[in-house]
């Protein structure tokens, strides 16, 4: 597909495996520039040699200082982010019998927060501009409660209720031209870029293409 993205900053945070490494290589197909996030160099490195020209920042985006010390310097070295991919972080599985607050806490500062912070500096920046895209890749355990996942599930359900309050106060500010997309995703193919595809594919490649199809957006309004 043509997305209109050659040239467009893209920040793919978790890009150094499994779906955030299935994004990054479809942004660079697309002929985007790309910025991936780890908080393992290690796993950095690796993914470069499979990826080639891609910027990497190592970061825990637990912190908040470190999530915005990695966009700052993505933005260094790249320019401002047109679009951001959040697919970082996951809870550890618990038993609802050895769930603790600590267990609750560690899962919404895993998959919540590794995203609100990333979020909070990125979107911002967008709305300044007037333009800018965020993706949220959530899993379904925020819709459908699994007993071994419960805490994760919390932590994906608020994610989720974000993204959608973000997506809608996006849309009527009247300075901020940020788009916040969410995917669920169910199934994560190697190598592929239907890492996007959930139970139902077609609905998630509409929404893919509407959420990132530059060309789309930014008709008529002297964007290029």
């Amino acid at each position: 597909m043509d997305l209109g993205l050659k040239g467009r900053i893209v920040v793919v945070t978790g890009g150094s495996k499994g779906i955030g490494l299935a994004c990054a290589q479809l942004f660079l197909a697309e002929g985007a520039r790309v910025g991936i996030v780890s908080r393992a160099q290690a796993n950095l490195d690796r993914a470069k040699a499979t990826l080639g020209e891609v910027i990497a920042v190592a970061a825990d985006l637990t912190d908040p200082a470190a999530a915005l010390k990695m966009v700052d310097a993505m933005e260094r070295a790249l320019g401002p982010i047109d679009i951001l991919v959040n697919s970082a972080g996951a809870a550890k599985r618990t038993p609802p019998e050895d769930l603790t607050p600590a267990h609750w806490k560690a899962a919404m500062e895993a998959k919540y927060f590794s995203y609100v912070n990333v979020i909070d500096p990125v979107v911002k920046r967008m709305a300044k501009r007037g333009t800018g895209v965020i993706v949220n890749v959530i899993g379904n355990g925020g819709k459908v409660a699994s007993p071994t996942h419960i805490a994760g599930g919390a932590a994906n359900a608020a994610l989720m209720l974000a993204t959608a309050g973000l997506a809608t106060r996006a849309r009527v500010a009247a300075r901020a031209a940020a788009v916040v997309a969410q995917l669920g995703v169910a199934r994560v193919p190697s190598r592929s870029c239907s890492a996007f595809l959930p139970p139902r594919p077609a609905t998630t490649r509409r929404a893919l293409t509407s959420a990132i199809d530059w060309k789309r957006r930014t008709k008529g309004t002297g964007e290029g």
